[in-house]
């Protein structure tokens, strides 16, 4: 095995150089990675923002790259992490998906023997935060769960690819409602955001979070990430910053922009040492877990709280804390750092559909807010 864990007999080495297309998708990858740190899951730097498209969110109708029958290729790099995730939200192939028809996948050659593979789902459903079944209420504390894969593989039996030159990318949010009131105040609880990034080079780029959406000064305690209600919480994730800070050093300097949607207790650093794939699939992996750990906790807490009607919902959503997540919407769609790389690989369409209708969905376009 290598340092990283990987099987050496179930995956296969390509060569470290790098075809035409995969130097311009790096360029890409490199200039629009540093800038995530300017956003609210942490890679930085400022890119020159791209022109934006309309794009209208309905089923695909072409592209650029090969689509891929769901669920026809193993994604293998991250799947502990995505596999936890999505399994702590009790997550079955019986949920209904609410990425349209053909954005379900695609991929797009790398190299004469690789593809980047693309695989996005979304849901609205939660199985994990249902409540009793005598209690009467189908409302959810989540409103979306949405998770994004990039990952280079092979082109005869899509095996994945490790080596310094290729590209693994999980990106993993949840959504809270906007809608959860307690006694009247709007309850405004912080998004969740992962990233865990490997780039060529062995460039590796982590960020984990509980994303603030409200301003200072606009909770009932601005000096704490949570309502009062809930600071057991808020203290577990301190303790869990704590523990991983130091092997996890600070990956950088956030633009004043930019800020209002990091918490104080935010993960975000950059790997490049020999350790660095070990570093990502012990120490990360085992803060992922962690820090997933702690927000589904926390949802369960909030619902639990719902459901026996301390907290309830608000029809009336005109409320800073709706405003919160339009703010952090419109800055994601706008400056999305995964831009120039999605339409060099999977061409200008489908990258804008990606971006503004799955990834950072309006508000209204989801049903359960």
């Amino acid at each position: 095995r290598t340092a990283g864990g990987v099987n050496p007999n179930s995956v296969h080495l390509a060569p470290t150089e790098a075809s035409p297309t995969m130097n311009s998708v790096l360029s890409c990858v490199l200039a629009s990675v540093a800038f995530h740190a300017s956003l609210a899951h942490g890679f930085a730097s400022l890119i020159a923002i791209t022109t934006q498209t309309t794009t209208s969110c309905h089923s695909r109708s072409d592209t650029r790259g090969e689509v891929c029958e769901r669920n026809s290729w193993r994604l293998a790099l991250y799947r502990k992490f995505h596999d936890y995730a999505w399994e702590k939200l009790g997550y079955d192939e019986s949920i209904r998906s609410l990425v349209p028809e053909g954005y379900e996948s695609n991929a797009s050659p790398a190299r004469a023997d690789s593809t980047v593979v693309a695989s996005l789902r979304s849901i609205d459903e939660f199985p994990s935060l249902r409540a009793a079944p005598d209690v009467n209420n189908n409302k959810s504390v989540l409103r979306l769960a949405r998770s994004a894969f990039l990952e280079t593989q092979t082109v005869d039996n899509n095996t994945p690819l490790v080596n310094p030159m290729t590209i693994h990318v999980l990106n993993f949010v949840l959504f809270p409602s906007t809608s959860i009131v307690d006694g009247g105040s709007p309850q405004g609880f912080p998004i969740f955001g992962a990233d865990v990034v490997s780039l060529p080079g062995n460039k590796h780029l982590v960020a984990l979070d509980f994303q603030p959406i409200l301003k200072v000064g606009e909770s009932a305690s601005p000096q704490t990430l949570l309502p009062k209600r809930y600071i057991a919480f808020e203290e577990r994730l301190r303790d869990l910053h704590t523990k991983y800070e130091k092997s996890l050093p600070w990956g950088g300097d956030i633009p004043p922009a930019a800020q209002r949607f990091f918490s104080p207790y935010a993960l975000w650093t950059r790997l490049a040492d020999e350790d660095a794939m070990e570093t990502v699939q012990s120490t990360v992996l085992d803060a992922f877990k962690d820090y997933i750990d702690v927000y589904h906790d926390l949802m369960k807490s909030v619902q639990a709280d719902v459901d026996s009607g301390r907290l309830e919902f608000e029809d009336d959503r005109d409320n800073h804390v709706m405003e919160g997540q339009h703010d952090y919407l419109n800055y994601r769609r706008t400056n999305d750092p995964a831009r120039p790389m999605l339409k060099r690989l999977y061409g200008d369409e489908w990258a804008e559909h990606v971006i503004q209708c799955i990834l950072f969905p309006e508000l209204s376009s989801q049903s359960n807010q």
